[in-house]
């Protein structure tokens, strides 16, 4: 577990990151900048989020 994300360790963040990356390409989609920062609020929230919290 890192102390960026107490809920996931390292190595899952990084295998959800590879895999988000691939299904973003594989529909024609980047894996922005803001994308990969909304992952990073999600996988570290270690619960649902509302859209105003991830904001």
């Amino acid at each position: 577990m890192s102390e960026d994300h107490p809920h996931v360790d390292d190595g899952a963040i990084d295998d959800l990151h590879v895999t988000v990356g691939r299904r973003l390409r594989a529909s024609g989609m980047r894996y922005s900048r803001s994308r990969h920062a909304v992952v990073e609020v999600l996988a570290g929230a270690g619960r649902p989020l509302t859209l105003p919290e991830i904001l």
